[in-house]
C-alpha cells in the first residue's frame, strides 16, 4: 500500500503503521517498514479491517481512516472502494480534520446562544451546526431494514411483521420531535439475508464488547446484491427477534465521517446505520422503537447524554440520555434546538450579563405540547456553556408524576465529548440521586452559574419563572 498525505497526494503521510483486525479476531498494531510510504504486510485468507494511524499521534489534526480488505484463497485482494494501481498498490490515508473545522468556523449564528461545537467531532456534534453527513433534519428519510440471520441463529417469520413496531414507533417520535417537518419511509427486505457463519463470530456477547462494524459490514456485503444502497438514506441491519444477549448484548449506530472510506457498497458509502441486538426485545414498554430511536438520534449527530461511569449528571431527561425510560423519554430542547427543530424565538436567549438584580419574567410551555410556543429560556453563560431551562410534565410521550413535573434546569458544555457528561442538571437540595425528581417546583429558588431562578407558577402545561443576577 501508499499511505499518503490528504493535503498532497504526492507525498508521504509518514504514518507510522495501521491498526489491523480479522474478522472475529483483535485489533494488533503493524509498524511500517519504511518512510516513504510504502507498507507491505502479509495476510491469509480471511476478510479485514485496518486503520492508518496518524503520524505524530497528532489526532488534533488527522483522524484515522478505516478500510476493509478481502483476501481469497489464491491470495487475491481486493479493498472496499478502491482498486489497485497498475504496480498492484493500493492507495490509503488519514482524515484531514479540517473539514469539520471550517465548518464551525464558517457558521454564522442568529443568536448568541447558538454556541458551536468544541469538541472537534468530525460526524456529530453537542452544538451548532450540525455535522455534515448526518440525517436531512426535515423532509421524507428512506430508511432500510435488513433483515439477517447466522447459521446457529435463524430468522423465523415475515421480517417486515417483526420489526413493523419498531420502524413505526421510530417515524412516529421524530415526527412529533420535528413538529411534524420530518418523517421515515421504512422498506424491509422480505426475507432474512443469511450470513454464513455463527453469531459468535462477531464477540458481541456484552455490552460494548466485539465487533459490531463487522456485523454491519456482513450485513451490507450480504444485501448487496439484491438492494441499490444509493436510494436509501440509512441502513439498519438487525438480527432475530430470538437474540439472546450472550449473543448480541447490545446494537450502535454508524454516524460515519464524511471524509472517511469505510462502509463501501457496490453503490457508494453507506454513511448512515446501525446494528440490532438483544437490548431492543427486552420486557420493557417500546423497547424496540426506543432503542432504535436513541440509535437514530446518533445519526441525526446527537451525543449521548450518560455518562458509562455511572454518574450520569444530566439525569433521565432525554431519549439520549436514559432510552428506557417509561417517564421522560421526549428530546430535551437543546437537542431539538440544535437539530432545527426549535427556533431561536421559543429558546428565549440572553445574555448572563443583560440579568440585573430587579430580574425579568418568562413563560414557558411544557416541552411535550406541540405548539410553536416558547419551550426554554436560554442564558449564555460562556462560548461553551450555556444555561437551559425548559418545562417538563405530563405531556406527548413524557409520563411524568407530580414529583417529577416542573422546570429543568440544566447547563450544556459544548468542549465535552459525547458519553462524558456534556449536560449537567441543577436541582434542589435532598432531590434522588438519579435526578429524576430534578424539576424545580412553583416556590422553589436556586442560583446557578450566577443566574438566580425561581418558579413562580405551573398551571395549565404553562410555567413561568423569574430570572435575577448581577
Amino acid at each position: 500500500m501508499w499511505i499518503y498525505d490528504p493535503e498532497n497526494t504526492s507525498k508521504s503521510l509518514g504514518a507510522p503503521g495501521i491498526f489491523l483486525k480479522k474478522t472475529g479476531g483483535s485489533w494488533t498494531f503493524v509498524g511500517a517498514k519504511s518512510t516513504n510510504g510504502i507498507f507491505t504486510t502479509t495476510l491469509v485468507e480471511g476478510a479485514y479491517v485496518f486503520d492508518v494511524v496518524e503520524p505524530n499521534g497528532n489526532s488534533a489534526k488527522y483522524s484515522r481512516a478505516t478500510y476493509s480488505i478481502n483476501v481469497s484463497a489464491s491470495g487475491a485482494v481486493t479493498m472496499a472502494g478502491l482498486s489497485a494501481n497498475s504496480q498492484g498498490y493500493f492507495s490509503v490515508t488519514a482524515i484531514l480534520n479540517a473539514r469539520r473545522a471550517l465548518e464551525i468556523s464558517n457558521f454564522k449564528a442568529s443568536s448568541i446562544c447558538q454556541l458551536t461545537d468544541a469538541t472537534k467531532s468530525p460526524n456529530m456534534s453537542n452544538a451548532f451546526p450540525r455535522a455534515t453527513g448526518r440525517l436531512s433534519n426535515k423532509g421524507v428519510i428512506k430508511a432500510l431494514i435488513v433483515p439477517a440471520d447466522f447459521t446457529d441463529l435463524r430468522g423465523v417469520g415475515n421480517p417486515a411483521d417483526i420489526y413493523k413496531d419498531m420502524a413505526q414507533g421510530t417515524h412516529e417520535f421524530f415526527y412529533k420531535q420535528s413538529q411534524e417537518s420530518l418523517k421515515f419511509e421504512f422498506t424491509t427486505l422480505k426475507e432474512f439475508v443469511h450470513l454464513d457463519v455463527a453469531v459468535g463470530i462477531f464477540d458481541l456477547g456484552s455490552y460494548n464488547g466485539g465487533d459490531p462494524t463487522a456485523f454491519f459490514k456482513a450485513g451490507l456485503a450480504a444485501a448487496d446484491p439484491l438492494v441499490d444502497f444509493s436510494k436509501f438514506d440509512v441502513v439498519y441491519v438487525l438480527p432475530p427477534s430470538t437474540v439472546k444477549p450472550k449473543e448480541i448484548a447490545y446494537g450502535p449506530a454508524f454516524p460515519n465521517n464524511i471524509d472517511g472510506q469505510d462502509f463501501q457498497t457496490s453503490d457508494g458509502r453507506v454513511l448512515n446505520g446501525a446494528v440490532g441486538g438483544a437490548d431492543a426485545w427486552q420486557a420493557l414498554p417500546g423497547a424496540g422503537w426506543k432503542w432504535m430511536a436513541h440509535e437514530t438520534g446518533h445519526l441525526f449527530g446527537l451525543f449521548d447524554w450518560y455518562t458509562l461511569d455511572g454518574t450520569n449528571p444530566y439525569g433521565p431527561w432525554d431519549l439520549m440520555s436514559l432510552n428506557w425510560s417509561t417517564a421522560a423519554i421526549e428530546l430535551n430542547a437543546w437537542n431539538r434546538y440544535i437539530s432545527g427543530w426549535l427556533s431561536d424565538s421559543q429558546m428565549q436567549c440572553l445574555a448572563k450579563s443583560t440579568l440585573t438584580k430587579t430580574g425579568v419574567d418568562y413563560t414557558v410551555e411544557v416541552i411535550g405540547v406541540d405548539s410553536n410556543k416558547a419551550k426554554a429560556v436560554t442564558v449564555k453563560i460562556s462560548d461553551t456553556l450555556v444555561l437551559v431551562m425548559e418545562a417538563r410534565g405530563t405531556a406527548g410521550l413524557d409520563r411524568l408524576g407530580t414529583y417529577q413535573s416542573g422546570l429543568l434546569v440544566y447547563t450544556v458544555n459544548t468542549a465535552t465529548q459525547t458519553i462524558k457528561g456534556m449536560g449537567k442538571t441543577y436541582a434542589m437540595p435532598g432531590v434522588n440521586p438519579s435526578l429524576d425528581n430534578a424539576p424545580l417546583r412553583p416556590g422553589d429558588s436556586i442560583t446557578v452559574e450566577g443566574v438566580t431562578i425561581r418558579v413562580d407558577s405551573f398551571e395549565s402545561n404553562s410555567l413561568k419563572v423569574h430570572l435575577s443576577g448581577g
